[in-house]
């Protein structure tokens, strides 16, 4: 039997688009015979960081052995037979045997870099430009290690070929299980928006906050729902409905109660949540970065605004909650562009890529 084993950079602290995508191929490898292993790194780059960071390193560490598994994934179903583990790093030594090793983040293909196997045997798995703590010289040289190299989109392809012009595009698939149509588009309310809430400043979520504020001044009977895994933003105002990590059914109808997706996002390696929006039948209003331009064609199945824009944001679904007709065709065309991303055709290539 191929034994697999995936490099995750840490144990899943919350749900997460990228490690969402890692835990669905690793269970599709898994269903088809394959020995599959994730491998949490206890510390990370350890040897790069100064005296605090090491001290915090090692409690953070500390922390993990102490919890045991409940660090592991308990927000996404695993099948049984996948076996997740916390190695002290993800040096070769710290890890248990495999055929082939996937680094899934910058930091990990560091480690794999190192690995004293055939390059073969080495997979980078690249679902973004990862310079938020390393720097863009680090992001860089990682596109050049002797290992195969996956990406998700065609912006990343684009860069990564300048190091590695055999590197594989494999776009991201989506569960039309979980996330279907269910609501007509015709009948919804105009007035109902949805939005993906995240801390993290490269999500824009305050210019998209602005823009509702200022869209509930113009409609009074706007409704805005919110989700997202931190706990309710304690600014929200209280007319804003907000989900704390909600269910699939929950969040299903979240989208299908929609008749407009805001994603104000500044970068992003793909954007999930739009696709999963598309296929509920929203129209989207979004930021035009390379990620979204994967699945939004501007004024074909999606408008498109700059980033830091809340004017622009608003402007765009004023536009959509005025012109029914508009917004009905936008949201039909969405949701027909976005059935050619399943996942039997991305898990038969990513599994292509792997043996080749």
């Amino acid at each position: 039997m191929i034994s697999i084993t995936f490099l995750l950079p840490t144990p899943p602290i919350h749900p997460s688009g990228g490690y969402k995508v890692v835990y669905e191929y690793a269970n599709r490898l898994s269903k088809d015979g394959f020995n599959v292993k994730i491998a949490y790194a206890g510390t990370i780059l350890f040897n790069e960081r100064n005296f605090i960071g090491k001290c915090k390193s090692l409690i953070k560490l500390l922390y993990y052995k102490i919890k045991g598994k409940s660090i592991y994934n308990n927000w996404m179903t695993l099948e049984d037979n996948i076996e997740e583990y916390l190695a002290l790093s993800l040096n070769k030594r710290h890890l248990k045997e495999s055929d082939y090793y996937i680094a899934t983040a910058i930091e990990t293909s560091k480690y794999l870099n190192e690995f004293d196997i055939s390059e073969r045997n080495k997979i980078y798995f690249i679902q973004g430009y990862e310079n938020w703590f390393q720097s863009d010289a680090e992001v860089l040289k990682s596109y050049s290690f002797l290992m195969k190299k996956i990406v998700i989109s065609n912006w990343l392809l684009k860069i990564v070929s300048r190091y590695d012009n055999k590197c594989v595009l494999i776009p991201n698939g989506f569960d039309f299980n979980k996330f279907s149509l269910i609501n007509p588009i015709k009948t919804r309310n105009k007035f109902c928006i949805a939005m993906l809430y995240h801390s993290h400043e490269s999500k824009g979520c305050k210019y998209g906050l602005k823009a509702i504020i200022k869209l509930k001044e113009i409609y009074p009977n706007l409704n805005a729902k919110l989700f997202g895994v931190p706990k309710r933003p304690q600014n929200l105002p209280s007319w804003i409905e907000y989900y704390q990590t909600p269910d699939n059914i929950t969040h299903n109808k979240i989208y299908n109660s929609a008749a407009v997706y805001i994603a104000p996002s500044i970068v992003e390696g793909w954007g999930l949540t739009v696709g999963e929006a598309m296929i509920c039948g929203a129209a989207i209003v979004c930021t035009e970065i390379d990620g979204f331009k994967e699945m939004i064609v501007n004024n074909v199945n999606g408008l498109m605004v700059p980033i830091k824009d809340d004017e622009a944001i608003v402007s765009k679904v004023k536009y959509l909650i005025d012109n029914d007709q508009q917004r009905y065709t936008l949201a039909e065309e969405a949701n027909k562009s976005i059935q050619k991303f399943k996942w039997d055709n991305s898990y038969n290539l990513f599994k292509e890529t792997i043996l080749k």
